[in-house]
């Protein structure tokens, strides 16, 4: 799994100049068993387009790259009012 996270650090990595040129960011909360929790920082985490940004973009990534090492990928946001988690399909 120490393999599995570090390709999730490496596709972040790639992925963060993109977001933060919008004022956003991403940071991992917890890589457990095959489930992956990210928040959503800065512009990002009210943007109404944050899901399509992270289910496209960032979850078909880290797919690819973690195959089936990767079961589930939520993300939540750092407005308090939205402290929910929302799982990507798989």
């Amino acid at each position: 799994m120490d393999d599995t996270r570090a390709k999730i650090d490496q596709v972040l990595e790639e992925i963060r100049p993109m977001l933060e040129r919008d004022g956003g960011g991403v940071e991992v909360i917890s890589f457990e068993h095959g489930d992956l929790s990210l928040q959503l920082l800065g512009a990002c985490s009210g943007c109404p387009m944050s899901s399509m940004t992270f289910g496209v973009i960032v979850e078909n990534k880290l797919r690819e790259v973690c195959g089936d090492n990767l079961k589930n990928v939520y993300y939540n946001s750092d407005n308090e009012e939205e402290q929910r988690f929302h799982p990507m399909s798989k």
